[in-house]
């Protein structure tokens, strides 16, 4: 899975940088985003046949140092509804943090790029002992996908990001996500 979600990337990143492109308007851009994590068990606040849609949202910052590359950061914090699956472990929150590549082309006012970004997530959990007990966990993650960006006005944008976050398979055992994970989001923010 890993090595087609790699090859796919290549892919377009050969397709658009092989088209000419005018020099980025705006070095910085900023934002929020509404994200989504499909999970395989755990949390839920929506069921998709047997699977979870974890609920989130956070802020996202770029740097534009040439007319193809950005460098960009992503802060999400997740909030799971139910259980792990574990005897009396209670998720609090979860925190995600990536920082990485967009690679990508624009097409006027239509911008499709690809995005590597690798991080961490960051889990609270309370488990249920007398005296209550809080216990946490962090985790390497590799955000892998694409962003498509459309300029609603001169300054203003949406964008929708879907991808895979990957979760090295020795450390999933310690939160409700799986080795690979369908995220998405859907962000506006501004250029400045």
């Amino acid at each position: 899975m890993l090595e087609r979600t790699c090859g796919l990337l290549a892919g377009v990143l050969l397709l658009v940088t092989a088209a000419p492109m005018a020099a980025a308007e705006h070095d910085w851009q900023g934002g929020l985003t509404f994200a989504t994590v499909r999970s395989e068990r755990g949390v839920n606040l929506v069921e998709d046949n047997g699977h979870r849609l974890v609920p989130g949202a956070g802020i996202w910052a770029a740097y534009t140092p040439g007319a193809r590359v950005c460098l960009e950061a992503e802060v999400d914090a997740f909030f799971p509804q139910d259980d792990l699956g574990l005897i009396g472990a209670t998720p609090r929150h979860k925190l995600l943090a990536v920082a990485g590549a967009r690679v990508g082309q624009s097409f006027g006012r239509l911008g499709l790029f690809a995005r590597l970004r690798p991080g961490v997530l960051l889990s609270k959990y309370d488990l249920v002992t007398l005296p209550p007990v809080s216990s946490n966990s962090t985790d390497f993650v590799v955000d892998a996908g694409a962003t498509l960006t459309y300029r609603l006005s001169g300054r203003w944008m949406a964008r929708l990001d879907a991808g895979d976050l990957f979760i090295p398979s020795d450390q999933r055992n310690s939160h409700p996500f799986e080795q690979h994970n369908l995220r998405l989001a859907l962000g506006f923010g501004v250029a400045f």
